[in-house]
């Protein structure tokens, strides 16, 4: 008779061989050595048709009966990761676990899988259910989660869709190029205060950037860019909640300063 841990164990690695070959079909995957978590887990790459995208994500796969949950601690473990995370639920398919296990082990019809989105309630949004796998609608999920894994951290990218569908998914989807996720996601309140915290320094890096390529080739539409780029970034750091104020304000200022002198010496 196996113990309880072991039987756990069994179930987890026939979970993880299964979803490690599902995943594999639209991924790049690899293993995440779990020590005593009985979870299996994988950092994926997305790949579009046969190349890699540098889109990640994070998956722990639950070989279960009944629906699984997830420890507060796994949770705050996730929230660390920065990428989006979803909960696999590898579920027989109208058989117990001990009539699946050698019979039927390896044939996919044996299958039911479904994932949760983990990313929103991670971010402290409403939890969200278990839904049954489709490779489009995930790569939508996975476009919007992975749009707010950035807003946690303050930015505010427009998406190409070309990154997460092939043109022929687009147009089944009915989806544009791009895609400016913000328009909804940034009205959460979770988003908001650290989107505006970390404005100011995207401001002053295009300032920066707009000045040097003012210097190297005297059109004076990047030098107005870079003072229009500087003055909204004094404004937006002001309404901040940035603490290291001295260092911030040492670069703000040192920017500023180099593009004052270049506006001087135009005349």
């Amino acid at each position: 008779m196996l113990s309880k841990y072991a039987i756990n164990k069994q179930k987890g690695n026939i979970g993880e061989a299964f979803v490690q070959f599902f995943l594999s079909r639209f991924a790049l995957v690899h293993k995440v050595d779990g020590g005593n978590d009985l979870g299996n887990d994988f950092f994926c790459e997305l790949f579009l048709e046969e190349y890699p995208t540098n889109i990640l994500f994070y998956v722990q796969v639950k070989l279960w009966c009944s629906e699984p949950r997830v420890k507060e601690s796994t949770k705050d473990y996730w929230r660390k990761a920065q990428i989006p995370v979803y909960l696999f639920w590898v579920k027989c398919a109208g058989k117990e676990f001990d009539d699946i296990v050698l019979d039927d082990a390896l044939d996919e019809a044996s299958w039911v899988v479904k994932y949760k989105r983990m990313t929103a309630e991670l971010h402290k949004e409403k939890a969200e259910g278990f839904e049954d796998f489709d490779l489009l609608k995930f790569k939508r999920d996975l476009m919007i989660d992975y749009a707010r894994s950035m807003f946690i951290r303050g930015f505010t990218p427009v998406f190409d869709a070309g990154m997460f569908f092939t043109e022929k998914e687009r147009s089944n989807l009915d989806l544009a190029r791009f895609q400016n996720p913000a328009r909804s996601l940034i009205k959460e309140d979770q988003y908001v205060e650290t989107v505006l915290d970390e404005s100011w320094s995207h401001f002053i890096s295009v300032a920066h950037l707009l000045h040097r390529m003012y210097k190297e080739l005297k059109k004076e539409e990047y030098l107005k860019g870079a003072e229009d780029c500087i003055n909204l970034a004094e404004t937006l750091y002001g309404i901040s909640n940035v603490t290291d104020v001295d260092h911030v304000l040492a670069y703000l200022w040192s920017v500023k300063k180099e593009i004052r002198n270049s506006r001087n010496q135009l005349g």
